[in-house]
């Protein structure tokens, strides 16, 4: 990772690559004040910045994935494509875009083989056995994308975070089906696709460690509905279900990610890579660039907040002049409404309502 390089300057001056780095390395799960507190040695993979450094590590990174998605479903996954940070443009600059934490793609054979590897060859697929060994004659076939994964870590804990998810993953949904469909193309093209989210709260109340959402006729569940739309929300200290004890031990690795919780070999296998991550000097050193520059954006946003209060010459003023600041930095870097609100309630310790009643007033 090239470490991010910059000068001083007001937060209203930011370069466009200066916002694109911003947003890259802005952690979901964490206030800026509590980050900089943090180690990477004390990161967990549940933290955005751990977690796409892990999946963007080469092979290991794929490796990684195939786990990941292998403890989750219950089955084998072959070879896979991974496009870390993947951002989804609207049609419209005035449109909201999303940007995934990783887009998996699982790539199958023609003959439906999703165990399969894809050589170098472009229209070769073979079985990972016959990978090993090479006397065995490859047929010649196509290679197609089977199913489409999102995987977001969700570390955040707001009321407001919990009510949006049903639509956000829905918005989710629609922007991967409309860039994973080409022009002229019929709709039985359209692949399977699943969001998961693997959350540190419950998102639903239940004590559920896996809810599943999908669409259905309301008058008759019996009637089949499939329109390849899956959504999983993974509750990482959910109840642990009977045929899913892997899975509830990787989920609390996940989001405590200590030798200590290391109980079978494909954690061990996991957390040996994750050590190999945190140990390496340029990931350690990126972590260290996002730190400085997230202070500075805050710092920044103090300083234009200071100047509102002033003007006001009281001390209650001076706090909203703060929040006003800090709420303009924010939309200069084009956070979303939803992450600003998230952050001042995090670096000012407000209720959603005190945050919401701030964020609505001062929001342009």
């Amino acid at each position: 990772m090239k470490a991010l390089a910059y000068e001083k300057q007001s937060a209203y001056n930011l370069s466009y690559t200066e916002v694109i780095l911003y947003r890259y390395f802005q952690q979901k799960g964490h206030c800026m004040s509590e980050r900089t507190k943090r180690t990477i040695e004390e990161l967990n993979i549940i933290d955005d910045f751990l977690f796409l450094e892990m999946i963007n590590y080469g092979e290991e990174g794929k490796e990684f994935c195939r786990l990941l998605l292998s403890t989750i479903l219950g089955r084998p996954i072959g070879e896979v494509k991974i496009t870390a940070q993947k951002v989804m443009t609207p049609g419209s600059t005035t449109q909201h875009g999303v940007r995934l934490d990783v887009c998996i793609e699982e790539i199958a054979c023609e003959n439906g083989n999703t165990d399969g590897y894809v050589s170098e060859s472009k229209n070769t697929c073979e079985n990972r056995d016959t990978r090993e060994n090479r006397n065995t004659i490859n047929a010649e076939v196509t290679n197609h994308i089977q199913d489409i994964y999102d995987v977001e870590m969700e570390n955040r804990k707001s009321t407001e975070i919990k009510k949006s998810l049903p639509k956000r993953s829905r918005y989710y949904h629609s922007m991967i089906d409309r860039n994973a469909l080409h022009t002229g193309a019929d709709y039985k093209e359209l692949k399977n696709v699943y969001v998961i989210l693997i959350m540190t709260e419950d998102p639903f109340d239940r004590n559920l460690m896996w809810y599943t959402a999908k669409t259905q006729i309301v008058e008759d569940v019996t009637i089949p509905y499939e329109d390849g739309a899956t959504t999983i929300y993974l509750y990482t200290r959910g109840a642990m279900e009977k045929d899913k004890k892997e899975l509830a031990e990787l989920l609390h690795y996940i989001e405590d990610s200590k030798e200590d919780n290391v109980s079978n070999p494909t954690i061990a296998k996991v957390h040996r890579f994750t050590e190999q991550v945190k140990k390496d000097k340029e990931v350690g050193t990126g972590y260290m660039k996002t730190i400085e520059y997230e202070n500075f954006i805050r710092e920044e946003g103090f300083e234009l907040g200071e100047k509102h209060g002033e003007k006001r010459g009281i001390e209650l003023g001076e706090k909203r002049g703060i929040m006003q600041g800090y709420i303009q930095a924010c939309q200069k870097i084009k956070l979303s409404r939803e992450e600003t609100l998230q952050n001042i309630i995090e670096e000012y310790q407000l209720t959603d309502a005190s945050a919401k009643e701030i964020l609505n007033k001062y929001w342009k």
